[in-house]
């Protein structure tokens, strides 16, 4: 065997042992591609997470302020609004509730209480309730 025919021999079985650049670079592509998805569904996840913490904070807030106006005095016809330190708009709406086909001077009255706390661009959330109140004064 010449020298010339087993470096050629030797040449060829030391690349064929390695990887060509076309095969690195599409080796790169694949993971690149699989990397960016993955960043996406978890760049994704966590606004979920941070919705979901804002939309609990929000119905905590709602029950509190719905709580406190059962728990206080009779209610009367009004709308009540604020805003807390970390951004959350609230409105209570409290307005007489007569249900149709009841007489027009009842025993017991009630009141419908509507809470809506609002976030964000456009997000809320909005509990009702019934409460006793005075009966409206006679005629």
């Amino acid at each position: 065997m010449s020298r010339a025919t087993g470096r050629a021999a030797r040449s060829r079985a030391a690349g064929a042992a390695g990887f060509t650049l076309l095969e690195i670079l599409i080796a790169l592509a694949i993971f690149g591609i699989g990397a960016v998805a993955l960043l996406k569904a978890f760049s994704t996840e966590l606004d979920r997470a941070g919705q979901g913490a804002h939309e609990r904070a929000a119905m905590l807030l709602a029950q509190s302020r719905l709580d406190s106006v059962i728990l206080t005095a009779p209610p009367s016809d009004r709308e009540l609004t604020g805003e807390t330190a970390d951004g959350l708009r609230w409105r209570i709406e409290i307005r007489p509730y007569r249900e149709p086909g009841a007489p027009a001077n009842p025993v017991v009255a009630l009141a419908s209480v509507r809470v809506t706390v609002q976030w964000g661009d456009g997000h809320a959330v909005e509990l009702s309730s019934l409460r006793l109140a005075p009966p409206p004064p006679s005629q």
